[in-house]
């Protein structure tokens, strides 16, 4: 067993490819607060989880999912976050993020508008690959989202729901919410 310090436990991804395991915090009703997702390298040998970083950010509030992108030397890590009153949900990018032990800048921000995010995964390691993302709200399903990778934006800088939305949210007839999924690139498989 390994304690990785975060306060309850909300989102968790295993990027086999890095080796490395996110998870986030649960920051609802009478949680302690901890805006951070901690950082963790999987030893090849033994499958044991080590501390390899921490990243922590005050937009952290309430995160649902997290979605690691490598390709060619380029490590991204995408974070929806669920906003609470008028503030709306986000996703949240943050680069490297191995390379964080504790205060963090996020590298780019977009506004969801009326998607409430959750379970994200990309459907391939290539620079085409679309981000997937169960959503909740005004829409239920699975949002699929084009060219994420190639939002290249200065710091600081945030796109809004109508300057990048979903390319399509694919809905299951007399659902409810969709919150968790699986994706499989390999098998291009989606449960």
């Amino acid at each position: 067993s390994y304690n990785s310090g975060i306060k309850g436990g909300a989102g968790i991804s295993f990027n086999p490819i890095a080796k490395f395991i996110f998870q986030s915090s649960a920051n609802g009703a009478g949680s302690v607060r901890d805006t951070s997702i901690q950082v963790m390298s999987v030893n090849a040998e033994t499958g044991a989880p080590a501390y390899k970083g921490l990243i922590s950010n005050c937009l952290l509030t309430n995160v649902k999912g997290l979605a690691y992108h490598y390709n060619k030397g380029s490590e991204n890590l995408y974070v929806s976050n669920i906003g609470i009153g008028s503030n709306p949900s986000h996703i949240y990018l943050f680069q490297k993020p191995g390379n964080f032990r504790g205060k963090a800048k996020r590298s780019q921000e977009i506004a969801l508008g009326t998607l409430t995010p959750w379970t994200m995964a990309f459907t391939s390691t290539d620079d085409n690959a679309m981000l997937l993302m169960s959503v909740t709200g005004e829409k239920k399903g699975i949002a699929i989202f084009n060219g994420i990778l190639s939002k290249n934006l200065p710091a600081d800088s945030v796109l809004t729901a109508t300057q990048f939305p979903p390319k399509a949210v694919l809905t299951i007839a007399n659902q409810g919410e969709v919150r968790g999924f699986s994706y499989s690139a390999r098998q291009d498989l989606l449960a």
